[in-house]
């Protein structure tokens, strides 16, 4: 009997698979010319899922990484802490950041410009929403859980 392991190399944040970052929230971009991978093999194949039924993919883990992974990266269903809303609202802040960036280290404007405080008025009216949707209670921390896959 087959558990689709054999030879499978560990894969805790996808250096063998396609990359996810922050379970999907940054693209690809976001990822660095560095690429870190795990050498041992795979002991278990697992999928994260919190208590909504949301759920990441596939993922084979070395008891190491699974220990980890549990252990440390496990507090948040990024599902339930950005619900549409808040991911328009969490979209709208980095991409405000990314013309700031742009703004004062290639536009060389200054960063008390106009168009710069424009920029930072739109972050800051950001904050103040996303700051509202977790007092509200509508950005929970759910926590996941691993299981294991067949």
């Amino acid at each position: 009997m087959s558990h689709g392991l054999l030879h499978q190399r560990c894969d805790p944040y996808g250096a063998e698979s396609r990359i996810k970052l922050m379970g999907g929230l940054y693209p690809e971009s976001y990822n660095g010319n560095k690429h870190w991978f795990c050498r041992n093999t795979a002991t278990h194949r697992v999928i994260m899922k919190c208590r909504n039924g949301h759920h990441g993919d596939i993922m084979p883990l070395c008891d190491q990484h699974h220990a980890e992974i549990q252990r440390r990266q496990s507090g948040i269903c990024l599902t339930c802490a950005f619900p549409p809303e808040a991911r328009a609202c969490f979209d709208e802040i980095e991409s405000a950041m990314k013309d700031i960036q742009d703004m004062i280290y290639v536009q060389r404007l200054h960063p008390m410009d106009p168009h710069v405080m424009t920029k930072q008025r739109i972050i800051e009216r950001g904050r103040v929403r996303m700051d509202e949707l977790r007092r509200s209670g509508r950005t929970p921390n759910i926590p996941l859980t691993l299981y294991e896959v067949s």
